[in-house]
């Protein structure tokens, strides 16, 4: 399986170690744990992809369906 890192924009002056607002990493690979196709309520197809980076601790996804 092959992984892919969230690219930076032009505009996003992170470095590869800070984490993006997201609170994923720039330049980090990350394992893809489950993947799963949806029907939301207004029927509307979403594909979810549940990852996981392995250098990661203490850090957590904040952004639609995190645990926040």
């Amino acid at each position: 399986c092959l992984g892919r890192s969230p690219s930076k924009s032009k505009e996003d002056s992170s470095k590869p170690e800070e984490g993006l607002p997201s609170g994923l990493f720039a330049g980090h690979a990350y394992i893809v744990i489950d993947t799963q196709d949806i029907t939301t309520n207004d029927d509307k197809e979403v594909s979810l992809v549940k990852i996981r980076n392995p250098w990661g601790s203490g850090t957590e996804w904040n952004g639609d369906w995190s645990d926040e």
